[in-house]
């Protein structure tokens, strides 16, 4: 089985969880909140500036953000599933 075989066949699987799941899980979850935590870690390193206001907005926009994410890897890997 080739790469592009294996990686078909995976996102076969994937899909036949759902859209919601996918967005939740990979978006909101592996993305947003991971880059809100990062995001917010590396500012109050960096900059100084105070992690008790920053997360907290971090962890309301970088989801949000997640969710945009999560709906564009699915529309891409879409089409590329049915080419």
């Amino acid at each position: 089985m080739t790469r592009k075989e294996e990686q078909l066949a995976q996102w076969a699987i994937t899909r036949q969880k759902g859209k919601t799941r996918f967005i939740l899980l990979r978006g909101v979850l592996g993305w947003g909140l991971t880059t809100a935590i990062l995001y917010s870690l590396v500012m109050w390193l960096v900059l100084d500036t105070d992690i008790k206001m920053l997360l907290p907005i971090s962890l309301i926009i970088f989801p949000i953000g997640g969710v945009l994410w999560g709906r564009s890897m699915w529309h891409s890997h879409e089409r590329l599933f049915h080419k």
